[in-house]
């Protein structure tokens, strides 16, 4: 993109933004159009006049960023092979926060990464020298003082050695009882990375809020010996005090500060909790310590929406009918309703503003619409294109999306997009069923690259969605429909034996494909329903769920140590602790004998959340057996298909496998 610099900002009206939807005819995109996207992380500075991007290309990944004055590119800086951006966001309008990884080699033993060495890079402009910021920080505060973010950190100290970690938003080392620790919250300045200390926590510290000038007003504990979560504000004195507290008596997920911060103009401090049923809601200190910031929605809160530079909640995520903001933030409210009035029925995400609010750095994207970046100048009411994650696709046919919704045999609510090839009548379509990649769900206005590919291909789509209001916490799902092991494989059989009745289908040529969890659905599905369908795909996928509770349980040990119960909680609660033939009757790996379709196996060379044994296992398996298998393993430098030409590997193989057994 920085070599056509000229068209990445291209004038356009509001009123012209419908002809930007138009399309033409093309020939069938290459896979490599649905690689990685070409621009994202786009980020306006706090003046409006510098905009910054992560650009992919063949050559590699490489930050730009341009004056929108000029039109120009004032600096490109070329990332190493090796590492990852993350994240991208200013700090003043000269210093570029970059949250990068450099992921390790994996090792001998076990055959997976034991993950990417994570840090925050300060980079000043024009001029691009950089400098890291201490700690692997989850997140740094811009409070609009020159050169100086604010971070925190837990200082460990263990005889003999001594150890810091980030601590925003994570719990820190509980009641270990052979270290000492403290957690400050340091000012650090962005030219040196220097950092002086502004506020003093102590062990069970494990989040900080502070006001608009970087000073610390509250932070959130967690005692794990007595199971306690408090929320202590500073008073006007200094000394800390005590407003919530709550203790809990449950061996799950009991009770959990999932996020805090400061409530509108600095007046109240607003926290996100799990109680004992694992549902979320929003408390206040405005509102007294035993009432609830939204009443109404309290038991469905999804997540605070935290302002993208300053880390302050503009508001909170609930859940209902469909998944809705309540704003705290009355200016940041009627930013967000004057883009989603542009653009109905497309998921509009603000990403940044001005310091004034005139400018606004916004998200547009949809089903069949490849997410574009637009700078609106609310002065001028003019809209001007920043940037397109799929430039290759601008203009090409692409599925076209039915949102449709029906229930289980058990009565459950499923929602899904239905995606027919383009040009194509609906009778008689092979079909793919893209499985959930796990039981968050899938976002079904968002654009969805491997879907729109299969529908380029000619294939039909059912991609099912797990209904938002289905979930409470971060770990906890309700009465979820997607589970592991039980009948995680038959949530799609109602629709597509009712796609079939219709006539669109064709019965003989139906696959099941998903990646991470939906891997492992895809391969349940073909062990446990041979009948329905032609062939599997699992990318990434999990075939033995006592390995992977093992696995599972070693990853989430030392942070458990330090306090994330709930990751560890919900494998327990999904997978046990003890050897279990319920389990193992529903791994697929036990029941390869009953696979008589075709089966393709991918997995990512450098995964760290699914180790790369879990699909070897299943090979052999079915190799042993003499079922048709095929596996492929992705190599690459990036943890999962962020990578370009990761992403691009698989969807060739996708093709080429699908060409020969859905023929």
């Amino acid at each position: 993109m920085a070599s056509t610099a000229a068209r990445v900002v291209a004038r356009a009206g509001f009123c012209l933004l419908a002809l930007m939807t138009a399309l033409s005819a093309t020939a069938r995109p290459p896979a490599g159009a649905f690689g990685v996207p070409q621009q994202s992380e786009v980020t306006l500075s706090p003046s409006g006049q510098m905009l910054a991007w992560r650009e992919f290309d063949a050559s590699g990944t490489r930050v730009v960023v341009m004056d929108l004055a000029t039109r120009t590119v004032v600096h490109s800086s070329q990332l190493g092979s090796k590492i990852g951006l993350r994240h991208l966001s200013w700090a003043g309008d000269d210093t570029l926060l970059l949250r990068v990884s450099e992921l390790q080699p994996p090792t001998v033993s076990n055959g997976y990464s034991d993950g990417p060495v994570i840090q925050t890079l300060a980079m000043s402009l024009p001029g691009g020298s950089t400098c890291a910021l201490p700690g692997a920080n989850e997140l740094a505060w811009d409070i609009g003082t020159p050169h100086t973010v604010i971070i925190s950190m837990s200082f460990i100290t263990i005889p003999g050695d001594v150890v810091s970690v980030s601590v925003h938003g994570l719990p820190g080392t509980g009641d270990k009882t052979d270290a000492a620790a403290t957690t400050e919250l340091l000012a650090v300045d962005t030219h040196t990375c220097k950092s002086r200390a502004i506020g003093l926590g102590d062990r069970h510290t494990v989040a900080w809020a502070v006001d608009a000038h970087g000073s610390p007003i509250a932070r959130a504990e967690w005692t794990k010996r007595e199971k306690r979560w408090s929320i202590l504000v500073r008073q006007a004195g200094g000394e800390w005090s005590q407003a919530y507290e709550h203790i809990s008596r449950d061996e799950g997920t009991g009770g959990e500060i999932a996020g805090v911060g400061i409530g509108t103009g600095g007046a109240s401090v607003l926290a996100m909790l799990t109680g004992g049923s694992g549902h979320l809601h929003l408390w206040s200190t405005a509102d007294g310590p035993d009432s609830k910031a939204l009443p109404a929605a309290s038991s469905d809160v999804l997540g605070l929406y935290f302002s993208h530079r300053s880390g302050q909640p503009l508001g909170a995520w609930v859940a209902g009918a469909s998944r809705h903001v309540v704003w705290f933030d009355q200016a940041a409210q009627v930013r967000y309703e004057s883009l989603a009035r542009l653009f109905p029925g497309r998921e509009v995400t603000v990403y940044d503003h001005s310091t004034d609010g005139k400018e606004v750095l916004a998200e547009v994207q949809g089903p069949e619409n490849p997410p574009v970046y637009y700078l609106v100048n609310f002065a001028t009411h003019r809209a001007d294109i920043a940037g397109e994650a799929y430039p290759q696709l601008a203009k090409v046919p692409l599925g076209e999306v039915t949102h449709i919704r029906y229930a289980t045999a058990g009565g459950r609510p499923v929602e899904a997009n239905l995606f027919l090839p383009p040009g194509k009548v609906a009778k008689g379509l092979p079909l793919i069923v893209l499985a959930p990649g796990g039981p968050e769900g899938n976002d079904p206005l968002r654009f969805d690259w491997l879907a729109q590919f299969l529908a380029t291909r000619g294939y039909a789509i059912l991609r099912p969605e797990v209904l938002h209001s289905e979930f409470i916490g971060v770990y906890t799902p309700r009465h979820s429909i997607v589970r592991w092991g039980g009948t995680s494989q038959h949530y799609a059989t109602d629709e597509v034996e009712a796609l079939i009745k219709q006539g669109v289908v064709d019965p003989k040529r139906v696959c099941i494909a998903g990646i991470g969890y939906g891997g492992y659905a895809a391969l349940a599905g073909v062990a446990f329903t041979p009948s329905l369908y032609a062939c599997a795909i699992s990318i990434d996928g999990i075939s033995d769920l006592a390995a992977f509770r093992n696995f599972a349980y070693q990853q989430t040990g030392f942070r458990t140590l330090h306090g994330m119960g709930p990751e560890y909680d919900y494998w327990k609660a999904e997978l046990g602790t003890d050897p279990d033939a319920k389990l193992l009757a529903e791994s697929p790996v036990g029941a390869a004998g009953r696979i008589t379709a075709p089966v393709l196996l991918m997995h990512l060379s450098h995964d760290a959340e699914i180790p790369l044994a879990q699909t070897r296992a299943m090979n052999r398996a079915l190799r042993k057996l003499g079922k048709p298998v095929t596996f492929v393993k992705v190599a690459g430098v990036t943890p999962d298909l962020s990578g370009g030409a990761r992403r691009t590997a698989v969807l060739r193989n996708l093709e080429q496998f699908l060409a020969g057994v859905l023929h």
